[in-house]
């Protein structure tokens, strides 16, 4: 979650990220972190792929 507070700066947003320049429990209605999505289990074969990085790419 290190992307929210410098996105939410280049917007006219009133979130506590942009006030604050870090993450919080934001519920606020300019909030840009508004979906989180949990994937327990797939029926189609191969259809998701996990790649892994070990590298720092960007946030």
């Amino acid at each position: 979650m290190e992307a929210a507070p410098i996105n939410a700066q280049r917007f006219p947003l009133q979130t506590p990220c942009r006030a604050t320049g870090s993450c919080a429990d934001c519920k606020s209605p300019d909030t840009i972190c508004c979906q989180f999505l949990i994937t327990r289990f797939s029926r189609h074969k191969d259809r998701i792929k996990v790649i892994l990085v070990d590298e720092s790419l960007g946030f």
